[in-house]
């Protein structure tokens, strides 16, 4: 009912925008260190590239079982799950040994990280209205791509300060904070209207429309995570480079990468409307 409509503090948004970039955030800041990281952990290249790309594989999967039990059980409990998880999983990944045990804290990461299409879901229960809703999706991803920029450097600099645990260490504080601030003001926002089966909410999926789309993101995905966890060997191995020149490098790309779909979005505005209708 349009009169019953739900509003969402402006606190909201900042908080949910924070969630978002931090999830991007934390793959982002150690790839400039993998090299170190492969000495440390007693892995190889290949692994340690791989606790990179695994990360979104199970964040994906975990996605599709996230976004659909947060209709049944409310967005809060999925939440504050997933914030806690990724607390504990970011300490793992600082306390890590061995890459056995930081290939399973980045699992555990991946599972929290499945909160990102509940983030939506919240903005959808807010904001009935789709150009409203669609303004206020840009700002998370402005605020997720201002994120995945700085992160590399970020990361890069702690980890020539004081190595790259330190970061792990302040992520878990991070995501613990947000998951307190979460506990204390978080109100449910999903109503107890008609849930339909799971089958039938992933059924949607498998339109054709959308399915291609989700096809072409995969490929755009697919290269980007191929280069952020590669570049960091070819800087610093191949080139001689620095941690922070690895930074760097993975900056310029992202600011290409932005520009781009800047520039896209500004153009096709109206057709994503359209697409967003089927």
């Amino acid at each position: 009912d349009a009169s019953e409509q739900k509003t969402c503090p402006a606190s909201w948004i900042v908080f949910l925008g924070i969630i978002y970039t931090f999830t991007y955030f934390t793959t982002d800041q150690y790839v400039p260190s993998l090299p170190q990281m492969k000495v440390d952990l007693a892995a190889t290249q290949s692994l340690m590239s791989l606790t990179v790309q695994m990360n979104f594989i199970v964040k994906a999967l975990f996605g599709l079982l996230a976004a659909s039990l947060s209709d049944r059980i409310g967005r809060r409990p999925v939440l504050l799950f997933c914030l806690v998880l990724l607390s504990l999983a970011s300490f793992c990944c600082a306390c890590a040994g061995r890459i056995e045990w930081f290939f399973a804290a980045r699992v555990l990461q991946g599972i929290g990280e499945s909160v990102e299409p509940v983030l939506f879901a919240i903005v959808r229960d807010y904001f009935a209205d789709p150009r409203e809703r669609f303004g206020i999706v840009s700002v998370l991803q402005v605020m997720s791509i201002g994120g995945m920029l700085v992160a590399p450097c970020a990361g890069g600099l702690l980890a020539e300060l004081s190595g790259w645990r330190t970061s792990f260490f302040i992520l878990a504080v991070i995501w613990g904070l947000l998951a307190t601030y979460a506990w204390w003001t978080m109100v449910e926002s999903c109503g107890e209207g008609e849930s339909a089966s799971y089958l039938k909410d992933l059924s949607r999926i498998l339109d054709p429309h959308l399915l291609c789309l989700l096809l072409t993101q995969s490929c755009i995905m697919g290269g980007c995570l191929t280069f952020n966890a590669n570049s960091s060997y070819f800087t610093q191995v191949t080139l001689g480079g620095s941690v922070m020149m690895s930074a760097f490098v993975m900056l310029t790309f992202g600011a290409c990468n932005s520009l781009g779909a800047l520039v896209t979005g500004n153009c096709c505005t109206g057709s994503i409307f359209k697409v967003s209708k089927v």
